[in-house]
């Protein structure tokens, strides 16, 4: 994947993937629910299938994981992330 991608799935993991985020192992990107060790419901388990297939859609658009857009971050113009020097 680009650079750009990757930087990408990295904010909107925060931003706007909610409680799927977006991984990589062994060179495939992966899109994972993250979910508390309590047992899943079967509401929760339909949520989960719904929220992985938004976020597989969505990829390289707006990488969400649901049908609502919070906004945040990232916007039409595209920053370059600050890395703190150490």
């Amino acid at each position: 994947l680009e650079k750009e991608v990757l930087l990408d799935c990295l904010v909107d993991n925060y931003h706007t993937a909610l409680d799927v985020k977006y991984a990589v192992s062994n060179d495939v990107m992966w899109s994972v629910f993250i979910h508390p060790l309590s047992p899943l419901t079967e509401g929760e388990l339909k949520s989960a299938i719904e929220h992985v297939y938004f976020a597989v859609t969505t990829f390289g658009s707006t990488y969400t994981s649901t049908q609502l857009f919070f906004g945040g971050g990232n916007s039409e113009e595209k920053q370059e992330p600050k890395l703190k020097k150490t």
